[in-house]
């Protein structure tokens, strides 16, 4: 493997990381498998391969799979077989438990018909099944329900940086820059009385939080480490005044990963320009708390 190879590697691997920070610090319900049935089911037939799941168990899941957008009735039966044929068989487990889960949700939805949160938790769920129409249909009413609520803007930007790091596509991280600024706009005029029984000041502010930083780290991703720049420096004050320490942890470092990483091994020059750029940006206002 030449330098340049592991150059690229390197970047996908960075990208991923801060990725997965960036769910971790929002604590945000993404699934990341696909949606159309049959690749659902490679994907599951790869897995299970290294484990000691009996034959016959698998063999049930798999089906339940194939049945999982078109007869629930059916895939519940495999489901049940497949645990029964292997009480092991935690995959079967799970997917029994995401059905069980979305008939829980959907009482709450009767009940709490005006909280973004429980239609959220349904899309995770429909779309962590593969349910693609299911997650359309809860998407339509989340837009016309709550037409001002950044939660689905948001959650489609961090979907598309996925995609983006995984298809190595930089098209998806423009449609994410898309996402984010629209979860930014309705997250800064957000009526907070509206939802302030379902979510907290701190959710607000952590959307905004959240979607200029997530702005800023596509741009990074893009390799557009001028905008990238740019954005921190359009966004920094509201940023800090929320939450400096995440501030420095979730975009401070990684910007210094990724000059060390990725732009270091191939100019000496350009690492110290953005470092340079870099310091004088996160030494804006020093006297906001």
């Amino acid at each position: 493997m030449n330098k340049h190879e592991l150059t690229v590697k390197n970047l996908k691997v960075v990208k991923k990381t801060f990725f997965l920070v960036m769910i971790m610090l929002m604590n945000i319900n993404l699934f990341s498998v696909q949606s159309k049935k049959n690749e659902v089911h490679d994907e599951l037939k790869k897995k299970l391969v290294d484990t000691n799941i009996k034959k016959e168990s698998k063999e049930a899941f798999l089906n339940a799979i194939l049945y999982i957008q078109s007869d629930d009735k059916k895939a519940e039966e495999f489901l049940l077989k497949a645990l029964k044929l292997d009480k092991n068989n935690y995959y079967a487990d799970t997917y029994l438990n995401y059905y069980k889960e979305i008939e829980k949700h959907k009482k709450n939805l009767k009940n709490t018909p005006k909280d973004p949160t429980v239609y959220f938790v349904l899309r995770a769920l429909y779309k962590n099944m593969g349910k693609k129409i299911e997650q359309e249909q809860i998407e339509k009413q989340i837009n016309l329900i709550f037409p001002d609520f950044p939660g689905l803007d948001f959650r489609k930007g961090l979907e598309y940086i996925e995609k983006g790091i995984d298809d190595e596509d930089k098209e998806k991280y423009k449609e994410s820059i898309k996402y984010f600024k629209q979860a930014l706009e309705k997250s800064k005029n957000l009526n907070y009385k509206k939802y302030s029984r379902y979510i907290s000041t701190e959710e607000r502010d952590g959307y905004v939080f959240s979607s200029e930083r997530s702005i800023i780290m596509a741009y990074l991703f893009l390799g557009e480490y001028d905008m990238a720049v740019e954005h921190l420096e359009k966004y920094y004050r509201d940023m800090k005044k929320i939450n400096y320490n995440r501030l420095l942890y979730s975009v401070g470092i990684p910007f210094e990963i990724y000059n060390e990483k990725i732009i270091k091994p191939k100019s000496e020059k350009l690492y110290k320009k953005n470092m340079e750029k870099l310091k004088k940006v996160m030494e804006l206002d020093k006297n906001v708390n």
